[in-house]
């Protein structure tokens, strides 16, 4: 899969969770829920506030790939920290969806395992932007022109 298509994708799934996080917050302040209904809804704006920020990030660091690839040529490096990242994201929240249902618990070996994702994610975001891949360098840029 390109990135630009990784890119639209998680663009499409940032929306889609942007709009449904937006009317579940709206539902809850003005609705009339009753309790049974409360812990749906919590739970459901969990799941879109986990995906939103899952997409969010993959979106940013794959324009971010895309601007800096346009200006200049990158090292294999940069490709594989960046993949590093994007994987990682998706993997945190795979693990968080079933965590904020309530049907995985935190235990010990979850939460090291949580902390190991983050600190290799840290560490390829951190190789990634020593690579040469840059969101400070080209603002206001577009991906496709």
């Amino acid at each position: 899969m390109t990135h630009k298509t990784i890119l639209k994708i998680a663009e499409c799934i940032a929306i889609v969770a942007a709009l449904s996080t937006l009317l579940l917050t709206l539902t809850l302040i003005w609705g009339n829920v009753i309790s049974d209904h409360y812990m749906l809804l919590t739970n459901l704006l969990n799941t879109s506030l986990v995906v939103l920020l899952s997409a969010g990030l993959v979106t940013t660091l794959t324009r971010d790939l895309l601007l800096s690839e346009k200006h200049r040529r990158l090292s294999m490096l940069a490709y594989l920290s960046h993949n590093a990242t994007v994987l990682t994201t998706i993997v945190v929240a795979i693990i968080l969806l079933p965590m904020s249902w309530g049907l995985l618990s935190a235990n010990a070996v979850l939460i090291r395992i949580l902390g190991s994702l983050a600190t290799f994610f840290v560490m390829a975001l951190v190789i990634t932007r020593l690579s040469g891949v840059s969101s400070h360098r080209f603002k206001g840029e577009s991906v496709t022109a």
